[in-house]
């Protein structure tokens, strides 16, 4: 497919390996700016407003993934496509490379054709669409990755700009989920409502609404078909099932950006009366976000469409929660989503 016209930046601090996508990428018509370092990227990103961005994980100034997350979260640069090439292949890897606002990447050592197949892809997404469902099911293994990702939270001057990408990611990742579409924005906006009902100040309150666009990020450590059976799990199902949470917090505590929604996402399945998991505790020993986000999740999850259970309608899903509040819930989330939510 000819792209002439275009313009991509490239930056790769190997110089054979640069040297090799900067031709093949002209030969298909892209007009190349080519990079060595993650700082000279940076800026000719912002003078060239390029299509599409090649970025090497380890660079030296700023790494793949730094240089994505800045341009995405200060820049808020929506419709450039961001592709990234790495050398390693392992989970926490994968997660950081999620969460940094890449639309794909691919592993090296890789040939030339499956380079150009990856652009090709995301050339094609009308509409800037980054971030799509399918080009992450394909690059991740199919017994570890459903096609979740997580999203930045940021504070001061950056705010602003990763509220919207936050929210954009939350969306383009509901809208392709196979289950509970819309579920985590649901979820965001519900917890949010709640935490300023119980007069939480504003840090909190965006770090319950961060939480709950990326409460859900460690089910993509676990297969489609155990998320979406429509029977019951087995013991080793729910074992898989139980460890998201703590999958999540993994990849969360390890990006600065991403690190104040860890607690409430790690423990938005314990219970108030300690039989939760993953570490069982209970009462107000539990973060007050986490027990804010339990609460939202829960009937987001009873009001929406699973593959084991139809909706519960919005009155019989509020008084689910009024009947568990004491043991499942803290009560006073529960007395503060009812009125919240005017129900």
């Amino acid at each position: 497919i000819l792209k002439k016209g275009l313009c991509a930046v490239l930056a790769e601090d190997e110089p054979a390996i640069l040297m090799a996508l900067d031709e093949v990428l002209s030969s298909r018509g892209f007009t190349t700016v080519p990079c060595t370092d993650g700082l000279s990227a940076l800026e000719a990103v912002r003078s060239k407003r390029p299509a599409l961005a090649v970025f090497d994980v380890n660079m030296p100034g700023l790494t793949g993934t730094d240089l994505a997350l800045r341009l995405r979260m200060v820049d808020v640069m929506d419709e450039l496509r961001i592709l990234v090439v790495t050398g390693r292949d392992d989970l926490r890897t994968r997660g950081k490379i999620l969460a940094s606002g890449v639309d794909d990447f691919i592993i090296k050592p890789f040939d030339l054709r499956t380079f150009l197949d990856a652009v090709d892809r995301l050339m094609e997404v009308p509409g800037g669409g980054w971030l799509q469902r399918d080009a992450w099911y394909r690059v991740l293994p199919h017994d570890d990755g459903v096609g979740y990702a997580s999203f930045v939270s940021g504070s001061g001057d950056r705010e602003c700009g990763c509220g919207r990408l936050l929210s954009r990611l939350a969306r383009s990742f509901d809208e392709r989920s196979l289950h509970q579409p819309y579920h985590m924005v649901q979820v965001a906006h519900l917890a949010l409502l709640v935490a300023r009902t119980m007069g939480l100040d504003e840090t909190a309150q965006t770090r319950v609404r961060n939480a709950g666009l990326v409460h859900d990020l460690g089910l993509m450590f676990v297969p489609d078909a155990v998320v979406t059976k429509p029977g019951p799990l087995s013991d080793e199902e729910w074992t898989r099932i139980r460890q998201h949470p703590e999958a999540a917090e993994d990849v969360l505590a390890g990006i600065p950006e991403l690190a104040a929604a860890a607690p409430a996402v790690l423990h938005h399945h314990e219970r108030w009366d300690g039989s939760g998991y993953p570490e069982g505790l209970a009462g107000d020993s539990i973060p007050v976000e986490a027990r804010i986000l339990a609460v939202a999740d829960a009937f987001s999850a009873m009001t929406t469409r699973r593959a084991y259970a139809d909706p519960l309608t919005v009155e019989d899903a509020a008084a689910e929660l009024e009947a568990k509040a004491g043991s499942q819930f803290d009560p006073s989330c529960v007395a503060a989503f009812h009125t919240a939510a005017g129900i």
